[in-house]
């Protein structure tokens, strides 16, 4: 959130603070109910912190413990101490063939050091005996990688992985600071992502040509869970939106940036956990306002957000 909010001169609006310490990390983990919370651990890129072995350590002891990572930094070494410590599982972003990764992520080599650090995890895992931490790879469906989902897919059934998920451009964060009361938009008109029909017909052949295929290890979801392979294409044409609905997620999912800004969604912050307790945000005014809000069903800020559940069941 913080890289974000630099890179798109938000962070005047919203001022970036220092990290959470290590002893403000333990304490949040601390107050999230024992032994029946997921935490998943993200960033940025969470080993860079100095500090990440210590809140792994921790984090492993208390909760179900996911990181999200693009892996470039797991060497052999790392791997064996993310199996013994117990980590639930691993999100790895795999944008596509080498070439088209590589690109999307700027940086030359990236594939190949991705692969190494799943590769290193797997190998970990069989030496010692353990099936965790299950490997998610994930990838952001846009005009520079449409081409190679296949080979997506084709590297996740090589190497193992559990699960590999194809999901949407989000466009959350490009609506930082929507109001509650915007309603979702009728036309997208030229935002980057969107793919003309020769991309969009490539998009289906694509996803459709995963379905087909015998994959015998790995399994493959979209994102999100509710769309339909028509939602999916659909999604990247100019007058695309949304389905009305109900939103399930401010009842169970809460987002802490690495300032300690509390977020039901990306869009809407609550408080901050160095003022108060996730207790008390939880149960304050503030999130108790947003389901209010999202109970009247979901707005322009859901627009792109590939967490959304429908609602069977409001608390």
């Amino acid at each position: 959130m913080t890289e974000y909010l630099r890179r798109h001169n938000l962070d005047e609006i919203h001022p970036v603070q220092e990290e959470l310490t290590t002893r403000e990390v333990l304490s949040v983990i601390d107050g999230m109910p024992f032994k029946r919370s997921l935490g998943i651990l993200t960033g940025g890129e969470l080993f860079l912190r100095d500090d990440v072995w210590d809140i792994l350590a921790y984090a492993t002891r208390r909760i179900f413990c996911v990181l999200g990572t693009n892996a470039t930094m797991i060497d052999r070494g790392m791997a064996e101490r993310l199996v013994d410590l117990g980590v639930i599982s691993l999100w790895i972003g795999l944008d596509g063939s080498e070439a088209h990764h590589d690109l999307m992520r700027a940086e030359k080599g990236a594939f190949k050091r991705t692969i190494q650090g799943i590769h290193h995890i797997q190998e970990a895992k069989h030496r010692l005996g353990k099936n965790y931490p299950i490997i998610n790879t994930f990838t952001v469906i846009a005009r520079e990688n449409v081409e190679s989902l296949t080979a997506v897919a084709d590297t996740a059934e090589a190497m193992g992985v559990e699960k590999s998920f194809m999901e949407i451009y989000d466009t959350a964060l490009d609506r930082f600071g929507a109001e509650l009361d915007s309603r979702l938009p009728t036309e997208r008109k030229q935002e980057p992502y969107i793919m003309d029909e020769t991309h969009r017909k490539i998009l289906r052949d694509q996803l459709e040509e995963i379905r087909r295929r015998p994959f015998k290890g790995t399994r493959f979801r979209t994102l999100p869970h509710e769309f339909s392979l028509d939602d999916m294409i659909n999604y990247y044409h100019p007058r695309f939106t949304v389905k009305q609905g109900i939103c399930t997620v401010p009842w169970w999912l809460m987002r802490i940036s690495p300032s300690g800004d509390v977020y039901p969604c990306y869009n809407y912050p609550v408080g901050n956990v160095r003022h108060a307790s996730l207790q008390e945000i939880w149960k304050g005014q503030a999130y108790q306002t947003f389901r209010k809000a999202m109970r009247g069903g979901i707005v322009e800020a859901c627009h792109g957000c590939n967490y959304f559940q429908s609602a069977r069941y409001i608390p």
